[in-house]
């Protein structure tokens, strides 16, 4: 049976739960109130989505267990991958087991398709190609993709009906597995001295931020996640700045801030001074200030309406 649903989201928090099944998380890092839209067409087998937010986001996402997912932006660049072997201009290819870092731009829209690996596979034998092994595919003209499967979420939003006709459902699938597939190509081209440093730094940003997510991020420090990449305060800097241009000082305070909001909306604490002091922010002030800063609204306000929230549901 297929299904539609939409979604739309007050925070990072409730966007990152919106793809049903998938282990993510998101960071808000753009200032400013957030919003955000997830729709969705189930067909099992299958998930075609679209996402769309206001703000700019660092997410960490795996599919759920034996799927492969498409990551198409509407605009090529409006993604940075933090993957080593991740170029720009390319669709993120994403296996369930691997964890997808990336950061995406203010104002992002993009295209996910989910689809059992065994789906894929077959597709790929069909054209006589070999899957990457790579986490990454290039794609000759991603805008092209994006407006197929773009367009195609559009007519079943404008005519939902049509996905009673079980026809209409399997040419669907087989469309979407068959574009998915054909966008996949091999790039043996070497790297060039730029992508080569790029690379070097992606790999620096990716580990420093692991190491810090793995500690803790209200306990992590700068030093730890210099001795983690075993480079200089200055390389750090420089890495954090081309990669994701913010330090890695605004990188950990940015993370320590998400940190507290998660905590605050789901409810671990019932205070605003206990979920500042778990994330590591002694002067009260200076987070509440920091925190209306980059949420658009008081920690006290963040409680209060997910609070709410909770008393509003039914008893079981």
């Amino acid at each position: 049976m297929v299904k539609v649903s939409q979604t739309l989201s007050r925070s990072v928090n409730e966007q990152a739960r919106s793809l049903d099944q998938w282990d993510q998380r998101y960071n808000q890092i753009s200032s400013g109130e957030f919003s955000g839209t997830t729709e969705m067409v189930d067909f099992e087998d299958l998930m075609l989505a679209r996402e769309m937010m206001t703000s700019q986001v660092e997410q960490r996402a795996s599919p759920p267990e034996g799927f492969v997912a498409f990551s198409i932006p509407s605009v090529p660049n409006q993604i940075v991958h933090l993957d080593e072997k991740r170029e720009q201009n390319r669709v993120g290819l994403m296996w369930s087991g691997t964890r997808y870092h990336a950061m995406t731009e203010r104002a992002s829209h993009i295209v996910v398709v989910t689809m059992r690996q065994q789906m894929l596979f077959g597709a790929l034998d069909e054209l006589e190609m070999k899957c990457p092994k790579t986490g990454s595919i290039a794609v000759g003209n991603v805008s092209a993709l994006f407006e197929r499967l773009d367009g195609l979420l559009a007519l079943i939003k404008a005519k939902p009906e049509i996905l009673s006709d079980d026809a209409f459902c399997r040419r669907t699938v087989g469309y979407i597995v068959a574009q998915c597939a054909r966008a996949i190509s091999q790039d043996g081209s070497p790297l060039d001295s730029k992508s080569s440093w790029r690379i070097d730094r992606k790999r620096i940003v990716r580990a420093s931020c692991d190491a810090a997510d793995e500690a803790g991020v209200e306990r992590a420090t700068l030093a730890l996640m210099q001795r983690t990449c075993r480079v200089s305060p200055r390389i750090l800097q420089y890495a954090f700045q081309e990669v994701l241009g913010i330090s890695p000082l605004r990188w950990l305070k940015l993370a320590r801030l998400n940190k507290a909001r998660r905590d605050l909306e789901s409810n671990a604490f019932t205070s605003v001074t206990d979920a500042a002091l778990c994330s590591s922010f002694n002067h009260l002030g200076r987070f509440s200030t920091s925190y209306r800063m980059l949420f658009g609204e008081s920690p006290n306000q963040t409680l209060q309406k997910f609070q709410g929230c909770v008393a509003e549901l039914p008893a079981m």
